[in-house]
């Protein structure tokens, strides 16, 4: 018995064999690990894509509303006649063409956004949804139209206005 203890031959192998388990362990759990974070990272990369994706739905047809309230207000004398054209437009124009597809690719797919825009009596809601792949993200934005009367010609002050004079003004009128 004491000879099988003094005889040392073959440890050297075992304690190999054991740091090669260890060391083989942590890097599969190092792996593993790191695939988690690609594979998060990827989400959240496609997350955040198709969000952006809705906003700028959103943003182009914001754009397009308020090219056409522009246009409703220099080309109408009057308030109904002012609200009735923009509701034509937006039934007209925006409507016709609720989708955009005219995005990059990401990752082999092709990103959509279908918009669509509510009106009721000068509130405009503009609601954007996008699609890419299984992920959909959607973005809404509210819009206040409202008319100023064209036959005062003083300007519109905002009601926290505060003004700097240096030697004296005039206010008339209401």
């Amino acid at each position: 018995m004491k000879r099988l203890m003094k005889n040392e031959s073959g440890v050297a192998l075992v304690f190999t064999l054991m740091v090669l388990v260890v060391l083989s362990v942590l890097g599969a759990t190092i792996g593993t690990v790191a695939m988690a974070n690609v594979n998060l990272t990827e989400n959240e990369r496609d997350y955040q894509a198709a969000y952006y994706i809705a906003e700028a739905g959103v943003n182009e047809t914001y754009v397009n509303i308020e090219e056409i309230v522009h246009q409703a207000y220099d080309n109408n004398m009057t308030e109904a006649a002012f609200f009735d054209e923009i509701n034509d437009e937006i039934n007209d124009e925006l409507m016709a063409k609720p989708n955009f597809s005219n995005f990059e690719e990401i990752e082999g797919m092709k990103p959509t956004a279908k918009v669509q825009v509510n009106y009721h009596d000068g509130d405009i809601i503009i609601s954007s949804t996008s699609q890419l792949g299984k992920i959909n993200r959607s973005v809404e934005k509210k819009i206040d139209v409202n008319w100023i009367d064209k036959s005062s010609n003083a300007p519109t002050l905002p009601a926290d206005a505060l003004f700097y004079v240096e030697n004296s003004i005039i206010l008339s009128g209401s």
